[in-house]
């Protein structure tokens, strides 16, 4: 799993766009989305 894969796969994915419109307004504010990658030494 990807960022790619949420950020492209799901979030521009039809169904992604139907749970959106369903629920978005119920937010106030929309939660802040944040991606964070394992770095290792």
């Amino acid at each position: 799993e990807t960022i790619e894969d949420h950020t492209v796969g799901f979030r521009q994915s039809a169904e992604y766009q139907i749970w959106k419109k369903l629920l978005h307004h119920f937010y106030d504010p929309l939660p802040t989305v944040e991606h964070y990658q394992t770095i290792t030494r």
